[in-house]
Formats: structure tokens, C-alpha cells, sequence
């Protein structure tokens, strides 16, 4: 659909813009959150869509980097290649886009909900790999494709129905496997984590068939398989600050349709519906 390549392409953009300005790779995916829950319930004219996208980023990075490290506005309309926005279509979209969220702006992405399991811990004593523990530098190859699988979550259309918190565990799980770490999901992590295979196999399964889809040769060299595949499926600057209230956040504030994964599923069922707003 149309709508789709526009977010791809968009999604393309805001990735370039965060990379020029050096920002956490978890600011990017609050500005998506923000985008898509604009789209959910907006009409964004074409002209407008990459002034309403750097809006996004720049209130995501008031939120997500330390104050001294925010760009202005003239960084934001400096670090766009073509020139296609504008300091005053980027100020003016800012305020709309708090309005129109109603200044309901902390919200716990993918990467948050991985930042939170990886202090609780991603791997465990009986983790093994050829029949022996993982090493450290396997661990952190482990660890490197978490956080692919939370981008990849952010455009394949499959997979942005499911929730923050439970991609984030599957991310876990698909990255464990192509490292060959098996058990995929031991009982120890689904304790220490709350979350249970029932609750991460159908995207855990999505994930792997969009794995093997778009990165085919990657997957082919990759250390797993996906043979070690859990039981109910068919197998299948990046650092990441934590925010301390990601922690307080229960699962049902976190999954709730204030997030990425359902704002996507609401915006694909509204398209062409009745619009409360227009940029």
C-alpha cells in the first residue's frame, strides 16, 4: 500500500537525520512512536510529511537525550541534505503535534523495553553454544542483533501489530537463536523477564520468516539456523539509555494504544476513515 512506502521512506529519513545528529538510536524509535500516532488519527499533507517528522525527532530528543546533547531547530534544518524543511514548518508542527497528542509524550518504545531486559539480564548460567557456555564476544554478537530485531520491528508491517514489551523479549529470543544459544527462551529468562513463550511465539515466529525474507544471505552465514526454534513456532551510535520510569511503567500502561506497535495498527485501520486533524 502507499501508505506504507511513505513510512518506509519516512522511517528511511528519520534513521539519516538521527545518525547526522548523533542521537540514541531510542530516540528514533519515540519519534516513530509520535509519527504513527499522528498518522493514526491525522492528515499529514505530503509537503508537510518530513517537517512533521523532524518535529517528532526533535521533542523525542528533549525527552530521550541529556538537555546539553538536544540539537536546535538549525541543526535539525541543517543535517537535511536536500533542504526539504523548514526552522519555522518544523517550530510550528512541534506544537501541533503536542497539542494534538495531548502533551502524552513519555512512552516506552522496543529499544526501552530491550534497555530494561538487558539490565535484568538477557542470558543465563545454562546457556550453551556447541555445547559449552558462550563467550563474552558471543554474548555481545547476541546483543547487537537484539537491537536489529527492534528496528526490524519498527518497519515490517507484521510486525508492528505486536506490543513494545512483547517484541522487545522476541527480539531477544530471534537474536539468541541466530547466535546459536540454545535454549532459545529458557524458563529462567520467561521468570526473570514475565515474559512467557505463549506470550513472544507468534512474533518471535514473524520475525525469524522476516529475517530469512529480507536477509537472506545474512541469515545463511548467521551462527544459528533458527533450528533451535521454540517449541509453539516454526522456527524460525547504538546504545540505548534506559529511562528510569520505563521501570515503573506496568504492562498494561506500556501496551496500551499509546504505543508504536498498536498507534500502527490503529493508523492502518483509519486510513481513508474519517481524519480529526490535518497538518
Amino acid at each position: 500500500p502507499q501508505v506504507l512506502e511513505v513510512r518506509r521512506a519516512t522511517v528511511y529519513w528519520l534513521a539519516g537525520m538521527a545518525k547526522a545528529l548523533q542521537l540514541y538510536s531510542s530516540t528514533m524509535h519515540t519519534a516513530l512512536n509520535y509519527l504513527d500516532r499522528v498518522w493514526a488519527t491525522a492528515h499529514v499533507k505530503q509537503d508537510r510529511v518530513l517537517e512533521v517528522a523532524a518535529a517528532c525527532l526533535l521533542i523525542a530528543a528533549k525527552f530521550d537525550e541529556r538537555p546539553d546533547r538536544a540539537p536546535l531547530i538549525s541543526e535539525y534544518v541543517a543535517a537535511d541534505p536536500q533542504r526539504r524543511i523548514t526552522a519555522a514548518g518544523v517550530a510550528s508542527s512541534e506544537l501541533l503535534i503536542l497539542q494534538h497528542l495531548g502533551w502524552r509524550m513519555r512512552v516506552a518504545t522496543r529499544l526501552h523495553f530491550l534497555g530494561l531486559y538487558r539490565d535484568l539480564g538477557l542470558f543465563t548460567a545454562a546457556d550453551r553454544l556447541d555445547g559449552r557456555a558462550p563467550s563474552h564476544a558471543e554474548r555481545t554478537f547476541a546483543d547487537g542483533y537484539a537491537k536489529f530485531f527492534c528496528d526490524l520491528a519498527c518497519q515490517d508491517p507484521d510486525l508492528m501489530r505486536f506490543p513494545a514489551s512483547t517484541a522487545a523479549a522476541a527480539a531477544a529470543a530471534a537474536a539468541r537463536d541466530v547466535a546459536g544459544i540454545v535454549p532459545v527462551w529458557p524458563e529462567e529468562l520467561e521468570e526473570r523477564l514475565g515474559m512467557y513463550e505463549a506470550d513472544i511465539a507468534a512474533c518471535y515466529s514473524s520475525m525469524c520468516a522476516a529475517f530469512r525474507r529480507d536477509f537472506a544471505e545474512t541469515s545463511a552465514s548467521a551462527r544459528g539456523s533458527f533450528g533451535a526454534a521454540l517449541s509453539s513456532c516454526g522456527g524460525c551510535r547504538t546504545e540505548t539509555p534506559v529511562l528510569s520510569t520505563a521501570a515503573h511503567w506496568s504492562k498494561k500502561q506500556a501496551d496500551s494504544p499509546t504505543n508504536v506497535a498498536m498507534a500502527a495498527q490503529q493508523w492502518a485501520q483509519n486510513e481513508g476513515g474519517e481524519l480529526q486533524a490535518t497538518y
